[in-house]
């Protein structure tokens, strides 16, 4: 039996303490980087509200089938305009709580429109483009 003592035993001890220390070092910077990177659009979104900007938000997800059509008309709508896709993200729930909207509200592809970080109209499940021109024509966004 080995004691605690043995050269063999205080080399593999040192081994292992170097290889847990090498992972570290490279996983915790990646980790912090990447967690950083996937939340700074929502978190961004939630702040903007809370100063009382004006925006229009698309709520979408995997099974949109018409999120191309859409994305082109929101990108030329007079105010900022962001994407977010559905329970996926992890602050999707955080951006409907600080706007007061039910998840329950929503069917992808919804457009959110915020006026002066206040919720001010939706448009839920958008089955055609002409729907969505409407809608921001009858708010002044086109």
């Amino acid at each position: 039996m080995k004691g605690i003592n043995d050269p063999e035993v205080v080399a593999t001890r040192n081994r292992i303490i170097v290889g847990v220390v090498i992972a570290l070092l490279f996983v915790l910077p990646f980790t912090f980087f990447f967690i950083n990177k996937l939340t700074e659009r929502d978190t961004k979104i939630v702040k903007e509200i809370k100063n009382g900007e004006s925006m229009v938000i698309l709520v979408t997800n995997k099974k949109v089938s018409n999120e191309v059509e859409i994305d082109d008309i929101l990108s030329e709508v007079k105010v900022k305009y962001y994407k977010t896709t559905d329970k996926s993200n992890k602050y999707y729930e955080s951006l409907l709580k600080t706007i007061n909207m039910p998840s329950t509200d929503i069917i992808p592809p919804t457009v959110i429109y915020i006026k002066d970080g206040n919720l001010t109209a939706s448009l839920v499940d958008i089955k055609n483009t002409s729907d969505l021109t409407l809608f921001l024509e009858n708010y002044g966004l086109k």
